[in-house]
């Protein structure tokens, strides 16, 4: 009875840690996504006027929409660019990757 209540007091307190980390991911997230759409709106304005043409929202919405995708994969590419060279090099056996300083005698032979 007692590891239960252990087990459950060591879960709600992870779980309430991890809620107020997410929450403040997600506040951050659209923060930043706020301010990306805000200084967009700035620019927009300004390259229509340079231009001398009409200010329209849905052109607006295009363009940001676009350059938020494009900016979203190329992260996620480089991401996954990522991981899959550290799985690579793990599959390898690359010095680099070893934990503790180890390093196995074939890259120490190569």
């Amino acid at each position: 009875m007692e590891l239960a209540q252990d087990l459950c007091g060591s879960l709600c307190k992870f779980s309430s840690h991890d809620h107020t980390s997410g929450s403040s991911k997600l506040l951050f997230f659209l923060f930043s996504l706020a301010l990306h759409w805000i200084f967009g709106w700035l620019a927009f304005v300004s390259e229509q006027q340079a231009h001398h043409q009409p200010i329209v929202v849905n052109d607006y919405l295009i363009l940001m929409m676009r350059d938020t995708m494009e900016n979203w994969q190329s992260e996620f590419l480089q991401l996954i660019w990522q991981v899959a060279g550290l799985a690579f090099l793990l599959f390898l056996g690359s010095p680099q990757s070893k934990e503790g300083g180890r390093v196995s005698s074939t890259a120490m032979s190569k």
